[in-house]
């Protein structure tokens, strides 16, 4: 009987060490400290201000950088993704978007953020988001447009203007049919010619609204977003030759800062 015992006991001390075991190689709960400074790039001093890091999932971690020496510390999960926004600054290196590598027990990282302060004027995104002659969203653009959506998160206070390429774009002229009133009470049609140029501004609105609506999917504020048409590519529509696919074809800037 008591051999048996013995057994049990043994095979229940074995089961514990190898549950132990599984559970400290299991990245499931360790945690990174990531710590270093917050760096205006421009000016090189130190930078005290709110910032926060949204996982992938959607979880915030939100925290504030040292006034005099723009040290930060912040607890991050082992092996998420995490995208960083700043009040009143952008992130200029590294990447916004933070890939925290997987590891079973506790870590650290040190790293140093450079930014920029944000004023009215200020670009703070530029990127490629329409193949040339389309108006679809392309999928690569939807990683800035969530970093555009946590910007937005920490300034809601900042309106932004898009400013709209075409250039990568080229269409031939064409004709429509407009209706025009010509006595009181009577209207005839007519048939007008639509330049080229004409095209390309109606196709950069399209595009525009096409940001809009994902805009709107992601809960980013427009209720105070402007167009403008960019028109320093015209040049490249000669000969229906469009300009290097990889150009940006949407510009954000900021247009205003508001008091709130």
């Amino acid at each position: 009987m008591n051999n048996k015992i013995k057994i049990i006991s043994i095979a229940i001390l074995i089961i514990t060490i190898i549950y132990i075991k599984i559970a400290d190689a299991s990245p499931i709960g360790a945690v990174v400290l990531l710590q270093g400074k917050i760096i205006d790039k421009q000016t090189g001093q130190p930078v005290g201000t709110s910032f926060r890091f949204t996982s992938e999932s959607g979880k915030k971690n939100q925290s504030q950088s040292g006034a005099t020496d723009g040290a930060f510390q912040v607890v991050l999960n082992s092996g998420e993704n995490y995208y960083l926004a700043l009040k009143e600054y952008l992130v200029i290196e590294p990447s916004a978007y933070f890939q925290i590598p997987s590891n079973p027990n506790y870590s650290e990282i040190t790293q140093i953020i450079y930014v920029k302060r944000v004023t009215p004027g200020s670009e703070i995104f530029a990127f490629k988001a329409f193949e040339p002659n389309s108006k679809t969203l392309i999928d690569n653009a939807h990683q800035t447009l969530i970093e555009i959506k946590n910007f937005m998160g920490m300034n809601p206070n900042i309106n932004l203007k898009l400013t709209i390429s075409s250039g990568d774009s080229w269409f031939k002229g064409t004709t429509k049919k407009v209706e025009f009133v010509y006595k009181k009470g009577k209207t005839k049609t007519k048939t007008v010619k639509v330049s080229p140029q004409e095209m390309l501004t109606e196709f950069s609105k399209t595009r525009y609204e096409e940001i809009l609506n994902h805009f709107a999917e992601l809960s980013i504020p427009t209720g105070h977003t402007i167009f403008e048409e960019d028109k320093s590519f015209s040049g490249a529509k000669k000969k229906g030759k469009p300009a290097a696919v990889e150009t940006p074809n949407v510009r954000i800037s900021v247009y205003k800062i508001r008091d709130i």
